[in-house]
């Protein structure tokens, strides 16, 4: 008798070692998930992270953008800037034409006289004209004529 209770006492030791070591696997699979959680948090951490990065460079590129939109822009005051200015030379040109020929002119006129076509070969002096003006044939009332 004394044997049989040597032996379920063993048994009841060898059952409770049985679930002790279910016990430790459960522990140990606890464990393991655990981990395999605290991975699955960094993986989704990480990406978080890469989601951050990618926004800050899609963000940069469109930084760069409007960079090149105000350089472009600043490009195109610049050649409306040259566009005014070629036109101000052209009318500067265009004076400057219109003063020679003014002045060619009045090369001319000096050169002749005004009523016979003849080269003028001194200055007349005012006092001393005596024909009548052009204006005393429709205004003889302001010549007494």
């Amino acid at each position: 008798m004394l044997v049989a209770l040597a032996e379920s006492a063993f048994v009841a030791l060898l059952l409770l070692a049985l679930v002790v070591s279910v016990f430790t696997a459960l522990l140990l699979l606890a464990l393991v998930e655990s981990a395999f959680v605290a991975l699955l948090l960094l993986a989704l951490v990480v990406s978080v992270f890469t989601a951050l990065l990618l926004l800050a460079l899609v963000e940069s590129v469109f930084v760069a953008l409007l960079l090149l939109a105000l350089v472009v822009s600043a490009f195109t005051a610049l050649l409306l800037l040259a566009l005014v200015e070629s036109a101000f030379v052209a009318l500067l040109l265009l004076a400057l034409v219109v003063s020679a020929l003014t002045a060619l002119l009045e090369v001319l006129v000096a050169a002749t006289s005004a009523d016979t076509g003849r080269l003028v070969t001194s200055i007349p002096n005012p006092s001393e004209n005596t024909e009548i003006p052009i204006t005393a044939q429709f205004l003889p009332h302001l010549y007494n004529l």
